[in-house]
């Protein structure tokens, strides 16, 4: 019985799906096409700027995240099982993402510390910490469970409301923006999935 519970308990966890990494780069692509500045940093990333350990290290990650930021756009309209380099890929572009979002948001916004807008950068590297903690205990996973259209679409069409709130709304700087529409491609899926798996255990219980 109590094998059967922390099975179920298992199961209750939220692990992360590929609409969650689809978001993630539909985020990152609306910014680079949008904010120079954002290109910029990309490209200076890339270029190993510095050619020292340290920048050599964040150019390597740069190269395995461009390729998750590219995989985690074609699972999403293909349906295939994932391979452990794809999952890897993709666990370092949201892992990166999150990160980067969340420093540069929180140097804009840290020293002022007047909004509660602080929180959400401070999730975004959260995020990255709680990403790269499980990766390296070989505990990150992400689903091989298939987005449907509908749900791609839906999820598409909220990031570009939030983005134009964001942007055309409150005219919010481009790191504010990335913080923003990050944090919500990394928790709307993570907290639906957990609401929908904790329904079906208290479901399994009374049973």
């Amino acid at each position: 019985m109590r094998e059967f519970i922390d099975n179920i308990r298992q199961q209750m966890k939220p692990k992360y799906h590929e609409l969650t990494t689809y978001l993630t780069a539909l985020a990152c692509a609306i910014l680079f096409f949008v904010y120079p500045e954002f290109r910029a940093i990309y490209f200076e990333i890339l270029s190993g700027a510095g050619a020292d350990r340290a920048s050599l290290a964040i150019m390597a990650l740069g190269v395995i995240a461009s390729i998750g930021f590219f995989l985690s756009f074609l699972h999403v309209f293909i349906k295939r099982k994932k391979s452990w380099f794809e999952k890897m890929c993709m666990g370092a572009f949201i892992m990166g993402a999150n990160g980067f979002a969340g420093i540069v948001a929180g140097v804009e916004m840290l020293p002022s510390r007047s909004s509660i807008l602080v929180i959400i950068p401070v999730w975004n590297i959260l995020m990255g910490i709680i990403l790269l903690y499980e990766m390296g205990l070989s505990k990150f996973d992400i689903t091989d469970e298939n987005a449907s259209p509908l749900q791609v679409l839906g999820a598409s069409i909220t990031l570009f409301v939030v983005f134009g709130l964001v942007d055309f709304g409150f005219h919010l700087t481009w790191a504010m923006a990335l913080s923003i529409c990050l944090f919500y491609s990394s928790t709307i899926v993570f907290f639906v999935t957990w609401i929908i798996n904790y329904v079906r255990y208290q479901r399994l219980a009374k049973a």
